[in-house]
């Protein structure tokens, strides 16, 4: 089901705890803002207004906050007031904020030269730590539902950002590798259980959703399209994933009903 049809473009949407908004960035003003909207994509009200480019929001477990990027800097927005807290984390370019579970520790990427690493930093302690060491690309970290996995996307052992996907103990040991073969893989995210995980593929040559068991095995094709469809966001209520494509022209986001089938492996 398609949800914007602005002409512009949408894309990293994600919804909220309960189900019943989504957030996203939208160019839609000239200016990458964040918006927010019901799930029949309806109701758009625009969140910010910062003067440099807005996107990679992601919601804390409440709902009552969204963390995002802002000109290479991490924000927390409050919704019931829109004021924003920029966060020192003592890197020139942080992004892409990924709130725990437990509201605890946040993940979030570093780009510094030629590297770009995952860090975890706990709010409390207001201390970071890297999890990733290896020379290539890493990035795209998201906690598993319990908090005890975290996948990502990483280019180690490949060409240059031909990426696939991994998973990794919170401290970053226990690396697993759950994507392999010529075409890239990237962009995971868990389902609702952490049982599954759907991520993007481009293995016919264009990107597609794809889905597999936490271990990487079973994986199955979602969407079958000749444009780009990527940045999938699992609705945690269950029976649908969020993304963003390019079937109607432009970047707009739509919604992917999922099987009984599906919905009972990923789910239940």
């Amino acid at each position: 089901m398609q949800l914007t049809s602005t002409g512009a473009r949408n894309r990293t949407g994600a919804w909220a705890p309960d189900g019943t908004s989504i957030v996203f960035g939208s160019n839609r003003n000239g200016t990458w803002q964040l918006w927010l909207m019901q799930p029949d994509g309806s109701d758009a009200l625009q969140l910010t207004a910062q003067p440099q480019a807005v996107g990679g929001p992601t919601w804390s477990a409440d709902g009552t906050e969204v963390w995002f990027e802002a000109g290479f800097r991490i924000v927390r927005l409050v919704l019931s007031s829109l004021e924003t807290f920029p966060l020192d984390v003592e890197h020139a370019k942080a992004f892409r904020p990924v709130p725990s579970a437990d509201g605890v520790r946040l993940l979030f990427d570093v780009s510094a030269g030629d590297n770009h690493d995952i860090w975890v930093r706990d709010l409390r302690e207001r201390r970071g730590r890297r999890l990733t060491a290896d020379p290539g690309y890493e990035s795209d970290a998201r906690w598993s539902p319990d908090g005890t996995r975290i996948v990502f996307h990483s280019d180690r052992g490949e060409a240059r950002f031909h990426t696939q996907v991994f998973s990794m103990l919170p401290d970053g040991s226990d690396v697993r590798q759950l994507t392999s073969g010529p075409s890239k893989n990237g962009y995971p995210t868990w389902s609702p259980n952490g049982q599954c995980i759907v991520y993007t593929s481009e293995i016919d040559g264009n990107r597609d959703l794809w889905l597999m068991d936490r271990s990487g095995s079973n994986k199955r094709r979602l969407t079958f399209h000749r444009g780009f469809d990527g940045d999938p966001s699992w609705k945690p209520t269950g029976g649908s994933i969020l993304f963003s494509t390019s079937r109607w022209g432009g970047e707009e986001l739509a919604v992917l009903a999922l099987s009984a089938a599906d919905v009972q492996t990923c789910e239940a």
